[in-house]
């Protein structure tokens, strides 16, 4: 009992923290695709390179599955919260992640 009431409160400090930011809106796919793109993200620059099909290589060998369009919905949803943003024109991607 001790393990799963340390995980549970590790999810509420998780939840908590996620309001704090103003990330409490973010689904499960926009979470996942924002990993992915702190996973390949240049540490010095903060840019990520990150297609969809890389993507799905990533997730897959995890057996976590979000559809391409999926991912494009959590990209501008991410945009749109202004943790990331596009680098090098409307079809790339390449992204700045919010350094804060």
């Amino acid at each position: 009992m001790t393990k799963l009431r340390f995980f549970l409160g590790l999810i509420r400090q998780l939840e908590s923290a996620s309001i704090e930011l103003g990330l409490g809106s973010l689904t499960d796919s926009d979470r996942i695709v924002l990993i992915a793109l702190w996973d390949v993200v240049d540490k010095k620059t903060y840019q990520s390179n990150l297609g969809y099909d890389r993507f799905a290589e990533m997730t897959e060998k995890q057996e976590i599955v979000v559809s391409r369009s999926q991912f494009f919905k959590s990209i501008s949803k991410l945009e749109d919260l202004k943790l990331i943003t596009r680098v090098g024109g409307s079809r790339s991607g390449t992204y700045q992640l919010r350094e804060e």
